[in-house]
């Protein structure tokens, strides 16, 4: 599992800081990164949403790595869970005004 090293070295991140984001230890990681056990699913899916690397990628089957910002949306949607109902309608309306600015989206105002 060197690709794990790979990718977490190129997004500045520790052992330590990793386990912290994926909710397993630093020896963890280290076991995962070295070859001597193998990340079940859901790890390697945590793995792969935290670095930003398909799964395919990290398993070392493909030379694509698949950078989006999946991971910033979903940091996104976990903090809007826990906004008011009134902060959470505050963040759809800037993200409808951000979407018609750049991707020439009509709003609910607009389409009616």
């Amino acid at each position: 599992m060197n690709r794990i090293r790979e990718v977490r070295k190129s997004r500045g991140l520790t052992m330590k800081e990793l386990g912290k984001m994926v909710g397993c230890s630093e020896s963890t990681i280290s076991v995962y990164e070295t070859g001597k056990h193998e990340p079940d699913n859901q790890m390697l899916l945590k793995l792969s949403e935290v670095l930003d690397a398909s799964i395919d990628y990290l398993l070392g089957k493909t030379e694509e790595k698949k950078e989006t910002n999946a991971p910033q949306i979903a940091v996104m949607l976990r903090a809007m869970e826990k906004m008011t109902p009134e902060q959470q309608k505050t963040m759809i309306d800037l993200g409808k005004a951000a979407f018609a600015k750049y991707f020439d989206i009509p709003t609910d105002d607009e389409s009616t």
